[in-house]
């Protein structure tokens, strides 16, 4: 994982002032921005995975930008019923013998269904963007034999990956806060653009 690319890319080119200014000012428009947004990294995702030398699209095709971003959020979404529907249904027994346990157990379970929410996302979102097919980012027999081929450097992978997302999230919130928070929205996109960089990586270790 080329954690110097991943912080370095969106400066690359000619232009990532404009880029990065269109990014954070959309984080200001509720839902709508937020979607474009989402729409952009997606695009980003795709070029990390398939080893495109152009990381940083530009702000054109909004329509396009704007239905990825709607399809994105849509496979999140769907994943998380998914995963947290099994851990609600495990946790219905305890509830009918004990609530403090109940409360514990779902506690646990909804963890759990998090963390595997987080090791599936650079799975079905890398697959969706890379072939633009909304379905792929479904086919959940397809992306578990994806990760079980490449389990162990998959999750040594994502455990350097959440690491680094970590402390570049309190870096980065931390220069934004002293930027009178107004730099919070710009230095809260080159996060998110970083962590989209790991997850293009990430799906890059499985689909090779």
């Amino acid at each position: 994982m080329n954690l110097q690319e991943a912080l370095g890319f969106p400066f690359e080119r000619d232009g990532w002032v404009g880029k990065i200014a269109i990014g954070g000012v959309l984080y200001l428009i509720p839902i709508v921005g937020w979607i474009f947004v989402i729409g952009y990294l997606v695009d980003v995702i795709r070029r990390v995975a398939l080893d495109d030398p152009e990381l940083m699209p530009e702000w054109d095709d909004w329509g396009g930008k704007f239905k990825q971003g709607i399809l994105g959020v849509a496979l999140w979404v769907i994943w998380q019923v998914i995963l947290f529907i099994p851990a609600f249904v495990l946790a219905i027994p305890f509830a009918l013998i004990d609530a403090e346990a109940a409360s514990i157990v779902g506690f646990i379970l909804g963890l759990l269904a998090g963390i595997a929410g987080y090791l599936f996302m650079p799975v079905f979102l890398g697959r969706y963007a890379t072939t633009g097919d909304f379905s792929s980012g479904l086919q959940v027999i397809e992306i578990l034999n994806m990760v079980k081929r490449n389990l162990g450097s998959y999750l040594v992978q994502c455990l350097l990956a959440g690491f680094f997302m970590l402390v570049a999230l309190v870096i980065l919130g931390a220069m934004g806060t002293l930027a009178c928070g107004i730099g919070l929205i710009f230095t809260q996109f080159y996060w998110n653009l970083f962590q989209s960089y790991l997850l293009g990586r990430l799906y890059r270790t499985l689909a090779r």
